[in-house]
């Protein structure tokens, strides 16, 4: 059974709502084409998941602003990589690809596996980090390297996945 959430992003400066599902992989909602349903307001998107039979779960997931993101692949730097942000970012560029493919795809993704932990540790979630510590990571030149590598063809396949609904769309 697949739990739906709203996942809230921003892109070319339009602060959009996907459908973002866990069940054996985690997937964005798709159309029959493969695109990535975006809405332009919660209101929309509840509309179109009702007449979906989609049952939305609370979530409190934060705004993936995949602005700062594009702007930060035109000149990559160390000083500028937002762990939170970059994270966010992989883990959706991930989930589009596994729905895309309909299966996990996350252990295709082994090969960065140790910049991913950076952007996970970098994040100090109360979970992983001990109280009254703080870790922050050191990017290498090389690391900023993959880590373009990594992010760029993901935002790429999802500006060319993103399909805008329109109040009157109902895929």
């Amino acid at each position: 059974m697949r739990n739906y959430f709203i996942r809230p992003i921003k892109i070319e400066d339009s602060n959009l709502y996907l459908i973002w599902y866990q069940n054996d992989h985690d997937g964005l909602v798709l159309n029959d084409s493969g695109s990535v349903l975006a809405f332009g307001s919660k209101k929309q998107l509840r509309k179109f998941a009702e007449s979906h039979s989609m049952e939305l779960r609370p979530t409190d997931r934060m705004l993936i602003d995949l602005d700062f993101l594009a702007n930060w692949l035109k000149e990559p730097d160390p000083k500028g990589v937002d762990c939170f942000i970059f994270l966010e970012s992989w883990n959706l560029f991930g989930d589009l690809r596994s729905s895309i493919e309909n299966r996990n795809t996350d252990p295709d993704d082994n090969k960065h596996l140790h910049i991913y932990d950076k952007l996970f540790y970098g994040n100090n979630l109360p979970a992983v980090t001990p109280e009254g510590r703080e870790y922050e990571p050191i990017w290498t030149e090389e690391d900023v390297l993959e880590l373009r590598d990594v992010l760029e063809p993901g935002l790429n396949l999802f500006r060319n996945r993103l399909l805008k609904m329109d109040k009157n769309a109902s895929s």
